[in-house]
């Protein structure tokens, strides 16, 4: 579109400086320039002082890395636009006249407006950044006034041998293209914000004095609060302090005679405008219209075809495809290599493992053949063991020849008490007669009698449960031994002695008096051997000073009855035949502890009541 004057430039004058009043309610910033002119970095400043960007921002690259900041969607919309109405973002030459009437610039208007809807609809300053918008100002009017926003500006001046050497090395433009943009882009946006607040602002300032450039930005713009700047400036500082400025030339190369005339003089116009008041346009619009007219004449001579332009891109497009494509092989061989390189590694450390697990197999089979030894030997243990129960077993059935013996004798003896009971009837008139010496006498030979027979039947009985003792292998020999023992014992004439210790077996077994579970608990060696506790008790558990209840104290009962001294008579079975009955007490406590009894053996435990009444 041919740059034309504005009609009555003093008129719109008053209309910007008005502008400088704050806005009301949604603010839309934005910031236009030259590309390779620090826009990103003053949109990146202006980010942090509170504005708000639009979604699905530009990746950084090498030749930006500190990033773009503008929206890829946006940038995406103007070169659809561009590309409808025959030009690109490298053309050089005006937008044709009518390009911001037709459809292009309908579909482009509708599409601006949806994305700021979609990013920006609840903040009330944002940012929009790109440097085509240099030439769609008058699209960019449009779309703020549809979508509620009062436009602010913020023109970014730079020296132009700064922005074209910059667009030489990274697109290999030639510095007289670069230039012609420059001049076309920097007219187009002073005439498109000349009815807009605005402000220009000198990169090298921002360069040199960032935080104060930024202070100096904001209260100029009058958008943000004290609070946000004060919060944002460290930010800021530390933002700008990374080396943003790539190329410096001196703005005296661009009063070079072999820089075109037309841009010297729009240099300084713009700077001069940064640096204090704007001067007037009419310069500038001295420059556009003859720009207009040159334009007309030899623009279709200079002008590179749309074809042609179509075409470059395409090569271009392809051309950043391959160098993707390559990267993307070097960054897979990278990896590959990696991959080769860890499964080496893998390999070494699985051979290491394989050879630590062979020689854990060795150690394992060592192990396993030194417990089949063992086992053979345990096997050989086992059948020395079966051997010695078969040896038992034997030695048990002699057992049972002198137990039948023992028998044959107490039937014997039984005979003997018949006939001695006959012979009692007999001679009773004559015993009548006797003086008390014989009766006792005979007596005594009765309980003598009565006495053994209850031993053979608690023998046999004790028998039969040791023979049930004996089927443990380790009762076996002790088993044998005591029935070998008894019998040699009836052989050498100790069977009186064994009589009547089997007459106090029978007493203690009567009387209730013993507690096996106190006596078996608190003497384990006891239950160890396997000997009926009675007997153990009245065979050596006494002499030993053994207590057969937890109420009776055999070394009490044995101190407190002197009569007993040099007896042998067990203190348990002489409590229960005479010591009840004497009153004597079974320990040296003032009452016996005679929980769990039954009230009889209770009573008798405690001794006679005071009438004599054992029972009490």
């Amino acid at each position: 579109m041919p740059l034309e004057r504005p009609a009555d430039t003093a008129a719109v004058r008053p209309a910007r400086r008005r502008a400088a009043n704050p806005p009301v309610g949604k603010v839309g910033i934005l910031v236009v320039g030259m590309h390779r002119s620090g826009t990103s970095a003053i949109t990146r400043t202006l980010n942090l002082l509170g504005a708000a960007l639009p979604g699905n921002l530009m990746p950084a690259r090498p030749d930006n890395p500190a990033g773009f900041w503008e929206s890829a969607d946006i940038m995406a919309c103007h070169d659809r636009f561009l590309a409808a109405v025959g030009s690109g973002w490298d053309d050089p030459l005006p937008l044709p006249a009518g390009a911001f009437s037709g459809l292009a610039a309908a579909a482009c208007h509708d599409d601006l407006v949806a994305i700021l809807h979609r990013d920006v609809a609840d903040d009330p300053v944002f940012l929009v950044k790109d440097p085509r918008c240099c030439r769609l100002m008058p699209l960019w009017r449009k779309v703020l006034e549809s979508f509620g926003a009062a436009p602010l500006a913020v023109l970014v001046v730079r020296n132009p041998l700064e922005a074209a050497l910059s667009l030489r090395l990274r697109d290999g433009m030639p510095r007289d293209q670069a230039l012609a943009m420059w001049l076309i882009h920097t007219l187009e946006s002073e005439r498109g914000t000349r009815t807009w607040k605005r402000l220009f602002v000198r990169y090298e300032d921002a360069v040199a004095e960032p935080v104060a450039a930024s202070r100096t930005l904001a209260e100029r713009l009058e958008c943000f609060t004290a609070a946000a700047v004060a919060a944002a400036l460290p930010e800021i500082g530390r933002f700008w302090s990374d080396g943003l400025r790539h190329h410096t030339l001196s703005d005296s190369a661009v009063d070079d005679a072999a820089v075109p005339l037309w841009v010297r003089h729009v240099h300084g116009w713009v700077s001069r405008a940064a640096s204090g008041p704007e001067p007037s346009p009419d310069v500038l619009d001295t420059m556009a219209a003859a720009l207009n007219h040159a334009t007309e004449v030899y623009g279709p001579l200079v002008g590179v075809p749309a074809q042609a332009r179509q075409a470059i891109r395409t090569l271009e497009d392809q051309r950043q495809e391959w160098h993707n494509q390559l990267r993307q092989d070097a960054e897979a061989r990278a990896t590959l290599d990696t991959g080769l390189r860890q499964a080496r590694e893998d390999l070494v450390r699985l051979s290491g493992e394989r050879t630590l697990l062979g020689d854990m197999l060795d150690c394992t089979r060592t192990e396993a053949a030194e417990l089949a030894g063992r086992l053979a030997a345990q096997g050989g243990e086992l059948q020395r063991a079966r051997t010695e129960a078969a040896e038992l077993a034997g030695r048990l059935a002699a057992q049972g020849g002198e137990l039948q013996r023992a028998r044959a004798e107490a039937a014997e003896l039984a005979v003997e008490h018949a006939n001695v009971q006959r012979a009692l009837s007999l001679k009773q008139d004559e015993m009548a007669r006797h003086d008390d010496d014989h009766l006792t006498a005979t007596t005594a030979l009765a309980a003598r009698t009565a006495a053994v027979i209850g031993h053979l039947q608690r023998t046999e009985t004790a028998l039969a449960a040791l023979a049930g003792i004996a089927t443990n292998l380790h009762g076996m020999t002790p088993l044998a031994q005591r029935l070998g023992g008894l019998a040699r014992a009836a052989l050498r004439g100790r069977l009186g002695r064994r009589l009547a210790e089997d007459r106090d077996i029978a007493v203690v077994a009567r009387s209730g008096l013993f507690d096996t579970a106190y006596y078996l608990g608190r003497y384990p060696d006891v239950a160890t051997a396997g000997v009926d506790p009675i007997v153990h008790y009245v065979r050596c558990g006494a002499r030993e000073g053994r207590s057969p209840h937890p109420d009776f104290d055999t070394g009490f009962y044995r101190s407190a009855c002197p009569d007993l001294a040099g007896e042998e008579v067990n203190p348990l079975a002489h409590y229960a035949r005479f010591g009840i009955a004497e009153g004597r007490r079974p320990n040296g406590g003032a009452e016996p502890a005679t929980g769990g009894l039954d009230p009889l053996l209770a009573a008798r435990l405690r001794g006679p009541g005071p009438d004599g009444d054992p029972t009490r």
